[in-house]
């Protein structure tokens, strides 16, 4: 498939498509950090992306709308990976995982229009499955994190199951409202019903 290359910024701004499974490579380093330099981590990602979308002010048309997905992708990735080294929590870590997924998705289908005709309905299909993949791997990874922080609990943490098939099934309604909408109305409607309910299917009781 095509790929679109664009410039190259101090930032590292740097784009593979949507064949692949992350653009952004999360953080992976669990050690604690200070409140400080939770701080300053989010002031650096703020900063670089200004530095980035300058960057991308140089480039027209679609290569610069994907830019500007890229840019704005590192800041948010960046900004929740800060926050999981800082909270050091299973919904943190989960919350930075579907960001990288976000990210990888919006630059994808950035590009994905810089395409025509059926190219573009693929690009669109490829980054969307891509991007489900990436959900359910962030949920898994949540509930692995969540049983292992639950075998070493005293006593053990019994979870609001409820709570959690009750949004499960709101989900559910809310995809099957996107379904009718055409191409990217859809996959827009679905990946906000994504950004709502894919950090809540795992809550403790007497916990909003």
């Amino acid at each position: 498939m095509f790929k679109l290359m664009i410039v190259l910024f101090a930032g590292g701004l740097s784009f593979t498509g949507p064949g692949v499974a992350q653009v952004y490579a999360p953080n992976t380093d669990s050690t604690p950090t200070s409140e400080d330099n939770y701080t300053a981590a989010k002031s650096n990602a703020g900063a670089q992306y200004r530095i980035d979308h300058d960057g991308c002010s140089l480039l027209d048309g679609n290569a610069k709308q994907v830019c500007g997905a890229q840019a704005k992708g590192k800041e948010g990735v960046a900004r929740a990976d800060a926050r999981s080294t800082y909270e050091g929590t299973p919904s943190a870590r989960e919350y930075a995982s579907l960001a990288n997924a976000q990210a990888s998705y919006n630059v994808a289908v950035e590009e994905c229009a810089g395409l025509a005709g059926d190219s573009r309905n693929v690009c669109v299909l490829e980054a969307t499955d891509e991007f489900a993949k990436s959900r359910t791997r962030a949920t898994d990874e949540r509930a692995a994190d969540d049983a292992r922080h639950d075998a070493g609990a005293t006593p053990p943490v019994v979870r609001n199951q409820g709570y959690a098939d009750m949004r499960a099934a709101e989900y559910a309604v809310v995809i099957e409202e996107c379904d009718p909408h055409p191409g990217p109305i859809r996959n827009a409607c679905i990946s906000n019903a994504d950004v709502k309910y894919g950090s809540n299917a795992y809550v403790e009781y007497g916990k909003p």
